[in-house]
């Protein structure tokens, strides 16, 4: 996972080329815990190097946003 930190406990994530459902989840079982080993507890995800992102994938993501702000 490729992070940037911009300051404490804030990093901006680049997702670059195509996302498909296996990818997705990928993402959505490793972001939470590894936001939480590197003390970030905000996210911003780029998504404008994306270049296929169907409904299901795009719901996975939605997913990987509630699953986070719970933690």
């Amino acid at each position: 996972m490729l992070q940037l930190s911009i300051v404490d406990a804030i990093a901006v994530w680049p997702l670059i080329g195509e996302i498909d459902a296996f990818r997705a989840k990928g993402i959505l079982n490793t972001t939470p815990g590894k936001c939480i080993s590197r003390n970030v507890s905000h996210l911003f995800i780029d998504l404008s190097g994306v270049t296929l992102l169907d409904t299901m994938v795009a719901h996975q993501i939605y997913q990987l946003i509630k699953r986070t702000r719970s933690q």
